[in-house]
């Protein structure tokens, strides 16, 4: 029975064999985009964790003695990452660095006029907009505090950004799965007029509608199956492309290509995708 339906299904694919690759190109186009977009997506989201889990907060003290006794407190809460220590002296020789030689910004100072500081890194857990700016507020009232810097706003923006970003692709997503669904739902309906005569025929020899469109819902199940394989494999050539010409050489991000589940879901995207399109063209068939 099962290798019956498979041989009608090839020669349903064979006597439309150029509106099978048609649709097929047209279904793994839409597919790609789609599979582009949700690449942005996992990237964009491991871009952020990485981001998130090394914001500091930079506190800047009065003295040494207030730095070090702040940093006594500090370890023993466990939302701390990371608690360092970074001293007037230190502070300087990083900005030396920074400068580049151009020490003659620094001449005619007679003291140093940095301040003792702690940098203090949290756990990705505790990495959220609102925590931050509490820390912030909390901070400014141990003793020997005269500044704290926190980038809690590019965090927040840059959160909300990605968030407005994930709804725009959701958007675009449900667009390109429905064009999908109609490129493959009209290709089933094609080929199921094509054979109206012979389908005809076979419910007036008495075959039930499950024999009969069984051969159809299966070519729109290969089709999505074989356009998600085929996406994945132009998004894997056009990732290392990218990491190959771009990343390496311009110091660019470096695109990570989807995990084996990821993988499999997107292949059972297409293979619903397909699926659900045979059974919209052959509902009231």
């Amino acid at each position: 029975m099962i290798g019956y339906f498979f041989k009608k299904t090839w020669q349903n694919i064979r006597h439309s064999f150029w509106h099978n690759i048609i649709c097929l190109v047209a279904t793994t186009l839409s597919l790609s985009i789609f599979g582009f977009f949700l690449l942005l997506i996992f990237n964009l989201s491991i871009f952020l964790k990485t981001w998130q889990g090394n914001i500091p907060i930079i506190v800047f003290f009065k003295n040494e003695k207030a730095a070090l006794e702040a940093k006594s407190q500090l370890e023993k809460r466990k939302e701390l990452k990371k608690v360092e220590y970074v001293s007037s002296e230190q502070a300087l020789k990083r900005l030396e660095k920074w400068l580049k030689g151009k020490f003659s910004l620094l001449e005619g100072l007679k003291e140093n006029p940095l301040f003792p500081s702690l940098e203090i890194t949290f756990s990705p857990f505790y990495q959220t907009p609102s925590f931050l700016e509490n820390f912030k507020k909390n901070i400014k009232n141990f003793p020997g505090v005269k500044e704290v810097a926190c980038p809690s706003y590019i965090f927040s923006l840059l959160v909300t950004t990605w968030r407005i970003f994930k709804i725009l692709i959701f958007l675009a997503s449900i667009f390109l799965s429905i064009s999908t669904i109609f490129i493959i739902s009209t290709l089933i309906r094609f080929n199921f007029q094509q054979r109206r005569e012979e389908i005809e025929i076979m419910r007036l020899l008495g075959a039930n509608e499950w024999f009969i469109k069984c051969p159809f819902y299966l070519e729109g199940l290969i089709q999505g199956f074989f356009a998600s394989v085929i996406s994945l494999f132009i998004l894997r050539i056009g990732v290392s492309w990218y990491n190959l010409k771009i990343a390496m050489f311009q110091n660019g991000f470096n695109f990570s290509f989807f995990d084996l589940q990821r993988i499999l879901g997107f292949i059972g995207c297409g293979f619903i995708l397909g699926g659900f399109g045979s059974f919209l063209s052959l509902y009231k068939s």
